[in-house]
């Protein structure tokens, strides 16, 4: 074997030992929840930060991530939907923190049915959290917030009252969602509703067991039947364009009920974004 040979195979076999026997932690530092290519994070916070970012996908089934990069961009709002998106897809439920580092500037955008647990206002309270521990350069601490500010936002649920702002189109979408409360008193007012009618035809035609009332259905019953075909034509719905927003509008904004939206990476629609300097 030659000299050119034998230095291509140690160089073979050390590849193979780097790959096997080198600590994860110095390779790459990545969970399902976490992304930090240039080791800014504490490793061993990964595990309770990935507890939290699971605990909220059982409760709504989205998913949430933070990612620090020393990778500069242009636009860290669409870098943030594109890296959003190549995880849920299009409007799939999920948010992400997307911190860029060399720029020092960051954002929070959501999709799916987070652009309803993240109303604008909680996204600006998520921002103003995180904010000051990346400006320290704190960034366990930043990541920490987010996660645990998430997870505190989707538990407490969707708000009562809540809407959408279509930011491109400026319609206004309701969300409607009964509580508990509204929901025991349909029950028993449909209860009671129920019982009256059951009181009102039993008094009146006296059909308990016992009674002597009796109806000959073959002596005075009649059955006459008759086939009536009814054909659609033409259907029409009726729409109309809402005005875009007004932000001097006291009756909307980005109050704790509302979300705005948007079409971005890949079609879909996200909530959020914006550049945030630290």
């Amino acid at each position: 074997m030659s000299k050119k040979q034998t230095s291509h195979l140690l160089l073979f076999i050390l590849g193979i030992f780097i790959c096997l026997f080198l600590p994860k932690s110095v390779v790459a530092q990545t969970s399902d929840f976490v992304v930090d290519p240039n080791h800014h994070l504490d490793q061993q916070q990964f595990a309770d930060w990935q507890a939290t970012a699971q605990n909220i996908q059982k409760i709504n089934h989205a998913k949430v991530f933070f990612l620090i990069t020393d990778e500069a961009t242009d636009d860290v709002e669409y870098s943030a939907q594109k890296a959003l998106f190549n995880r849920v897809g299009k409007n799939g439920n999920g948010a992400i923190a997307y911190i860029d580092l060399t720029n020092r500037n960051f954002t929070v955008v959501t999709s799916g049915n987070m652009i309803d647990f993240l109303t604008d206002q909680r996204i600006d309270n998520i921002v103003a959290a995180i904010k000051e521990p990346l400006h320290a350069d704190d960034y366990n601490q930043a990541a920490q917030v987010f996660f645990d500010k998430t997870y505190a936002y989707v538990k407490k649920g969707i708000p009562s009252h809540h809407y959408r702002i279509n930011k491109d189109t400026g319609e206004i979408t309701y969300y409607k969602s009964l509580t508990g409360f509204e929901i025991g008193i349909s029950l028993i007012i449909g209860g009671i509703v129920t019982l009256a009618f059951f009181l009102i035809v039993k008094g009146k035609y006296q059909l308990c067991f016992g009674s002597e009332y009796h109806y000959d259905t073959h002596e005075n019953g009649k059955l006459s039947l008759e086939i009536n075909e009814t054909r659609l034509i033409n259907s029409f719905i009726t729409t109309r364009v809402i005005p875009k927003h007004n932000d001097n509008n006291s009756n909307f904004g980005s109050g704790s009920g509302g979300s705005s939206f948007g079409s971005g990476n890949g079609g879909g629609n996200y909530g959020g974004g914006g550049s945030h300097s630290f």
